[in-house]
C-alpha cells in the first residue's frame, strides 16, 4: 500500500452523475497505468460533502485535502499528480558533469559564469568547449603549420576566457573542476555529439552570441543544439544571473511522456526548496489570456522533500506570449519544456529572433528530451 493510508483518494459527487463517474473512471485508469494499488472511496452523502467545504462537484480529495472541484482532470494529468505524490522519487537527474560551449562572446561569458554557479550548487564538474570552424575564406587553414597555429591561438584564448571570469576571482567559495577543449568542426554537430558522450548530464549555453558566418549559414547554434541534443540543454539569456530555482514552470501539452519528464524536473529541483508550476496552455482563438481553470486547488507536497507542486490551465490564442506572461507574473526562475512539445518548440525557435527573444528575455529555459 506504499505506506499511505487506506481510502487516500476520495471522489465526492452524486451517485449516477455522469461527471462524478467520469472523474472516478479517470482516477482508476491513472492508478492502473501506474500500477498503484490505492483504494478509492466514493462519497455521495450531503452531510459528508458539506464537511469538506466544497463549492461544487465532482471533487477530488487526496489524503484529506481537496485537490480539485467542479473540474475533471484528464488521465495524463492524474498520472503526473499520482506519480509525484505516491511514487518514491529516484535520483534520475544526476548532475555531475556540465558542458559549456563558448564562442568567447559576452553572452557566452555570462552563460559560463551561470554554469560555474550552477555546478557549485550541484557539486558538478565543468567542461568548457570551443568549436573551431574556419570560414570558407581560410584557404590556408588546412596547411599543417597554419592548423597548428589556429589551434594554439584558440587554446590560448580559451585559457584566458576561463581565467578572466569574475567567478574565478574568489566569488564562489568552492570552484568546480574545470576541463577545457578546442575542437575542430561544425559547432552544432560537434556539441550534439558531445551531448551523447557518457557522463554528460547537461549543456549550458547562451541564447545569442557572435557566431558571425555560422549564424548566417547554419542558423542559431543554441537553437539547433536545444532541439537535437541527447541531454538537457539550459539556455541562459544574456544578462541572466544564477539563483536557486525556487519556482519552476513546466510547460505541458498533456503528453503521456509528461509524467516521466516531471520525474526529472522534481529530481532536478530537489536540491532547492521549490514550487513547481505544471502549466498547460490551451489554444483558444477567442481568448487573449485567461487563467480560468485551476486544475488543482493548491500546491501540495510531492514524494520529494522540499518540493511543492501545482497544476494550472491557461486559455490563450498566443501560446508563447501566455507562457511568458504567466512566468513573469509568478516570478518564475526557470522554464522547462520537453521535446514532447515539438510543435511548441518549433514555434519557440522560429526564425523570428524578435519572437524568440521576447519569450526568453530574462528567464532561463531548459529543454529536456523525451526519446520514447
Amino acid at each position: 500500500m506504499l505506506g499511505i493510508g487506506m481510502n487516500a483518494i476520495k471522489v465526492l459527487g452524486v451517485e449516477g452523475y455522469s461527471k462524478s463517474e467520469l472523474l472516478k473512471e479517470n482516477v482508476l485508469k491513472a492508478l492502473k497505468n501506474l500500477k498503484l494499488d490505492i483504494d478509492i472511496e466514493e462519497i455521495y452523502e450531503v452531510d459528508q460533502l458539506i464537511r469538506y467545504g466544497i463549492s461544487g462537484i465532482p471533487a477530488l480529495v487526496i489524503q484529506g485535502e481537496v485537490i480539485s472541484q467542479k473540474v475533471i482532470p484528464g488521465v495524463e494529468e492524474l498520472e503526473v499528480l499520482f506519480k509525484s505524490l505516491f511514487l518514491s522519487q529516484k535520483k534520475n537527474f544526476p548532475l555531475r558533469s556540465i558542458i559549456v560551449p563558448t564562442d568567447f562572446s559576452k553572452t557566452a561569458r555570462n552563460a559560463f559564469d551561470y554554469a560555474i554557479q550552477l555546478s557549485a550548487a550541484y557539486k558538478a564538474e565543468l567542461k568548457v568547449v570551443h568549436v573551431l570552424f574556419p570560414e570558407w575564406t581560410d584557404s590556408q587553414f588546412y596547411a599543417p603549420s597554419a592548423f597548428s597555429g589556429f589551434l594554439e591561438e584558440k587554446t590560448f584564448t580559451l585559457n584566458n576566457f576561463i581565467r578572466q571570469d569574475p567567478a574565478m576571482g574568489g566569488q564562489i567559495a568552492t570552484l568546480p573542476k574545470i576541463e577545457k577543449e578546442v575542437m575542430v568542426g561544425f559547432p552544432s554537430e560537434s556539441i550534439i555529439q558531445l551531448s551523447s558522450a557518457p557522463g554528460t548530464d547537461m549543456i549550458v549555453m547562451g541564447t545569442t552570441g557572435d557566431g558571425d558566418i555560422l549564424e548566417k549559414i547554419f542558423g542559431s547554434v543554441s537553437t539547433n543544439v536545444a532541439q537535437k541534443a541527447h541531454c538537457p540543454v539550459l539556455l541562459v539569456p544574456d544578462g541572466a544571473a544564477f539563483k536557486p530555482y525556487r519556482k519552476i514552470l513546466y510547460a505541458s501539452n498533456n503528453h503521456p511522456g509528461d509524467a516521466e519528464m516531471m520525474d526529472n524536473v522534481i529530481s532536478f529541483a530537489g536540491s532547492f526548496g521549490t514550487d513547481i508550476h505544471y502549466v498547460h496552455i490551451n489554444g483558444n482563438p477567442t481568448s487573449d489570456y485567461e487563467v480560468d481553470l485551476f486544475r488543482f486547488e493548491q500546491a501540495f507536497k510531492t514524494g520529494a522533500p522540499g518540493v511543492n507542486f501545482s497544476m494550472v490551465q491557461i486559455e490563450s490564442k498566443d501560446l508563447l506570449t501566455a507562457l511568458n506572461r504567466y512566468a513573469e507574473e509568478n516570478d518564475i526562475d526557470l522554464i522547462v519544456m520537453s521535446t514532447t512539445q515539438r510543435p511548441f518548440l518549433k514555434e519557440l525557435f522560429h526564425k523570428s529572433v524578435t519572437k524568440r527573444m521576447v519569450f526568453s528575455t530574462r528567464i532561463p529555459l531548459m529543454v529536456m528530451h523525451y526519446n520514447k
